[in-house]
């Protein structure tokens, strides 16, 4: 707008002072037409014909504006319908993007396809082909997403592993295990220590219960600050569950026992785990006293479940032992139901009727459970005593209804 302003006040500037100029300027021109035998003189005033070489020059400006205004009318038209398709291409990649990470695959696939017949797609065509592949290899249409790689791969990005990690987890949803080690050879070719990289052998460690690999992946994915602290901790924990499942010997889980973390020492799911463990080998022994050692620190009702699980395989003498350590946590601690129940369906096994009663009343009145309203029902009518029996049998039955409204 500016640039206009000056060109008005420099034409009217330089009117002004040839209007000057020219008042000054009182003379003629006379121009001589010769026609062979006869001559014309013509005088023309110095000031009109100046007059008029300006008005020449003028329209002569103003025509030559007129006509490259005409010339220009095609390549603006031009420039505006390329910017106005670029806008576009710009807000479909926005909604090509939304629509991915709302989980619209399908969707995300239709806007990929228009984007990239759009021509002025020009640098976004990579992220469109991005798009176009991960969602095509989340709805398992692999067809179409090897085709948006084969795109990548042949023209915009060649030596990028991203085509050997799509297909990667294709294959490893597919649980074509064989395929997946190929590409992950191939990935690890390029860079053995991607993030992505250490996330599929992760699932690959989960789905193939291969605790090795699955802490190998989390060891790596720690390394590269990939991963959160109770994440790591989760599949730390599964992990090492999955190696006490595979333990085929007594000897074998105490080894695991003196190799595990620090930090799944306390686990409590852990600790039950290794007293099932015991116990699923039939090292009865092994599995009480394991029990009887970690029940202090974790109170886990499971490890009495345990003990009395394993108690009728014991000899007399671990039998007696066991009874007295349980009595003397119960002088320390008398309304401990949980011990109350395992003293009281000891006591049944060893066929003490008055103290299991005992034992098994104090602890239904200290916290009623259908196991210990079962054993009661079963002790009464041991005893004759069928009423009681029944209503024991009821509370039971009543307690299991409500865990299952629960």
């Amino acid at each position: 707008m500016l640039k206009y302003l000056f060109w008005i006040i420099a034409v009217f500037a330089l009117a002004v002072g040839a209007v000057y100029l020219f008042s000054y300027l009182n003379g003629s021109v006379f121009l001589l037409l010769d026609s062979g035998a006869n001559s014309v003189v013509y005088s023309v005033s110095l000031r009109w014909l100046l007059y008029v070489l300006i008005a020449v020059l003028v329209l002569g400006f103003i025509l030559y504006c007129i006509v490259s205004l005409f010339w220009k009318i095609p390549s603006q038209v031009n420039r505006s319908y390329k910017k106005r398709k670029r806008s576009n291409v710009i807000e479909d990649m926005n909604s090509t993007t939304i629509s991915f990470f709302e989980g619209r695959y399908n969707r995300n696939l239709q806007l990929v396809e228009d984007l990239l017949k759009n021509k002025q797609i020009d640098d976004m065509r990579v992220s469109a082909l991005i798009f176009g592949a991960e969602s095509a290899n989340k709805i398992y249409n692999f067809e179409k997403r090897d085709a948006y790689l084969n795109q990548l791969r042949e023209k915009d990005l060649p030596n990028t592993v991203l085509p050997d990690l799509l297909r990667a987890e294709g294959a490893l949803k597919e649980q074509d295990y064989k395929k997946f080690n190929e590409y992950c050879d191939d990935i690890k070719w390029h860079n053995p220590k991607l993030t992505a990289l250490a996330q599929l052998q992760l699932e690959y460690g989960l789905q193939i219960s291969d605790a090795d690999i699955i802490l190998k992946s989390l060891e790596q994915l720690k390394s590269n600050n990939a991963i959160l602290d109770n994440e790591y901790q989760k599949y730390e924990l599964k992990a090492y569950q999955i190696k006490l499942d595979q333990i085929g010997s007594p000897e074998i889980l105490r080894k695991y026992w003196r190799s595990l973390p620090h930090s799944l020492k306390n686990n409590k799911t852990i600790i039950v785990g290794i007293g099932q463990k015991y116990y699923d080998l039939q090292d009865y022994q092994g599995a009480v006293d394991w029990s009887l050692d970690e029940y202090p620190n974790t109170q886990s009702p499971q490890l009495l479940k345990i003990v009395s699980n394993s108690f009728s395989y014991l000899n007399e003498k671990s039998q007696n032992k066991v009874l007295r350590t349980l009595e003397n946590w119960l002088e320390k601690d008398r309304e401990n139901s949980d011990l109350l129940l395992l003293l009281g369906d000891l006591a049944y096994q060893n066929q003490l009727w008055g103290k299991a009663q005992g034992y098994l009343e104090v602890s239904v009145a200290t916290r009623p459970t259908i196991a210990g309203w079962s054993t009661l029902s079963k002790l009464y009518a041991q005893q004759g005593e069928y009423e009681k029996a029944n209503e024991a049998n009821a509370k039971a039955l009543e307690l299991l209804d409500t865990n299952l409204i629960e």
